[in-house]
């Protein structure tokens, strides 16, 4: 006596799965790296907008069942406003704003304020949301 069982629906049904696991992460990844372009911007040091305006998402990817998506400033200052240093002038010039005039001096140095930073760790919270909502759709829930 022999048993026989057709699991052919049930590996239909779980390739239709994986289908819409696949899609949704993929629409998450680039949720979630607008939120963190929203998040970062809100937590970036203003004077000009010119940082803030520079951070945008690109480069979304996946690799095996892993979804990279690159969030970055792209201002030549933006490591100098989240890490901190010191800033010469070339030359004999003084450091000045260009806007207002004011002058800074020969050299000046900042500290880091840590913006992107602090906005990847308001952003967790949402991003993971923004994936566990995507899940929960691909199942049905």
């Amino acid at each position: 006596m022999a048993v026989e069982w057709d699991t052919s629906q049930a590996i239909a049904g779980l390739d239709a799965l994986k289908q819409r696991v696949v899609a949704a992460a993929s629409r998450a990844a680039e949720q979630g790296g607008q939120v963190m372009v929203e998040t970062t911007k809100e937590t970036a040091p203003v004077l000009t907008g010119r940082l803030r305006a520079s951070i945008y998402s690109y480069g979304k990817r996946r690799e095996g069942y892993t979804w990279i998506v690159r969030v970055a400033p792209h201002a030549d200052y933006a490591s100098q406003r989240e890490f901190g240093g010191s800033i010469t002038a070339k030359g004999p010039y003084m450091l000045r704003n260009r806007e207002t005039g004011e002058v800074f001096g020969h050299s000046v140095s900042q500290i880091g304020s840590h913006y992107f930073s602090r906005g990847i760790d308001a952003a967790t919270p949402r991003i993971a949301d923004v994936f566990r909502q995507a899940m929960a759709d691909a199942f049905g829930g």
